[in-house]
């Protein structure tokens, strides 16, 4: 099941922690890859944040930390990102 992200008052951010247990001495840094709708989020690389951009269609991306070490080591979590069209009665995007 995929995490979701909406517009504020719902949940408008989040944040990814990847655990790696590495050797003592082995490097712990990773690279971030982001693929599918990623117009819908701001991501940070440096914290694993992504925070939510309003936009009228809603899409889905994938969050993929790999380690720098040994690249085979990686993990992927599925996000749905909800769209809001400019339907009656919901506000507009701010």
């Amino acid at each position: 099941m995929p995490a979701l992200l909406d517009r504020s008052p719902y949940s408008s951010a989040g944040a990814f922690t990847p655990y790696l247990d590495a050797d003592v001495g082995a490097s712990r840094a990773i690279t971030w890859k982001l693929a599918g709708d990623t117009g819908s989020v701001r991501f940070d690389p440096a914290t694993g944040a992504l925070q939510y951009r309003c936009l009228a269609r809603s899409g889905y991306l994938t969050v993929t930390p790999v380690s720098v070490a040994d690249s085979s080591l990686v993990a992927t979590a599925t996000v749905a990102v909800q769209g809001h069209p400019a339907a009656v009665g919901d506000p507009p995007c701010s």
